[in-house]
């Protein structure tokens, strides 16, 4: 499923409390319908998430499965556009392999 099609992501000025007007993302998961502001918390939360998955997924890697996070966070920080981070880092194309979506089971981690 494309990302697109799961979340929308908006940059947007809001007001909280009287409080000067700022600029505030916020993420809209679309099969639900719930909005949220996302925090640097939330980020570190699915940021620690996502390396141990890579670290279980993939424990013969040649360096730590951390590298190839902070490889993708720092494309990420930069003005390339996703496929040219995605080919970077070599990230599967998940959106065009025609998979089904996943079938969530057992509870390993939780941040």
């Amino acid at each position: 499923m494309r990302s697109e099609d799961k979340l929308r992501v908006v940059v947007h000025k809001a007001a909280f409390g009287g409080e000067k007007e700022k600029y505030w993302v916020t993420v809209e998961l679309l099969n639900g319908g719930h909005r949220f502001m996302p925090s640097f918390r939330d980020l570190y939360r699915i940021i620690r998430g996502i390396i141990r998955c890579e670290e279980l997924n993939y424990p013969d890697l040649r360096w730590p499965a951390v590298n190839l996070v902070r490889k993708f966070l720092a494309a990420s920080c930069s003005p390339m556009p996703w496929e040219a981070i995605r080919e970077l880092v070599r990230i599967p194309d998940r959106e065009a392999d025609g998979r089904p979506d996943i079938e969530i089971g057992e509870t390993v981690a939780e941040y």
